[in-house]
């Protein structure tokens, strides 16, 4: 069973008999549910290593004196209660994140409703820079090394666009 859940998440299988052993000094997290085997871990590592320890089994298999200030030890009980308190708090959430998303879908109604003068707009923007280039003097027209009249236009371009959306807001 280890080897096909191994395969299938593309994980590594300890030796049993290093569980036996209780050898788990290569790890920071041990996850126990093995069926039937009370007390299975019942000793730690000599190292100051932080672990982690969660016991999914019935009946325990870690016993809980392993716990120090280096290694926690969680039981079902304890992980059901944080995955409820959990679970209470997200669905308190729920109505705080409809009220949200009916902002955002009124903002975004909006915008999308204001396609029109935003298209508008553009053209605008585009005219006026259009315009702004053809009534330079042809001395000063715009070439590769005179780029200013350019970004004057378009700068210009953009102070109408902006007045110009102000005043249709």
């Amino acid at each position: 069973k280890a080897q096909k859940l191994s395969n299938r998440f593309e994980a590594q299988t300890y030796e049993w008999r290093h569980i036996e052993e209780n050898d788990f000094a290569p790890f920071d997290v041990i996850i126990s549910a093995v069926s039937n085997r009370k007390n299975l871990v019942y000793r730690r590592a000599n190292d100051d290593k932080y672990r982690l320890w969660i016991d999914l089994a019935m009946p325990s298999n870690i016993d809980p004196n392993i716990e120090d200030r280096h290694n926690k030890v969680y039981n079902i009980d304890e992980v059901t209660a944080q995955v409820h308190s959990v679970s209470e708090t997200q669905l308190k959430a729920i109505p705080i994140v409809e009220g949200i998303l009916k902002e955002e879908l009124a903002v975004f109604t909006e915008w999308l409703n204001k396609s029109n003068v935003r298209s508008f707009l553009s053209a605008y923007k585009a005219y006026a820079k259009q315009v702004l280039l053809k009534s330079i003097p042809e001395t000063s027209q715009v070439t590769p090394a005179n780029k200013k009249w350019e970004v004057y236009a378009e700068d210009v371009a953009n102070k109408l666009v902006r007045s110009t959306a102000r005043a249709l807001a």
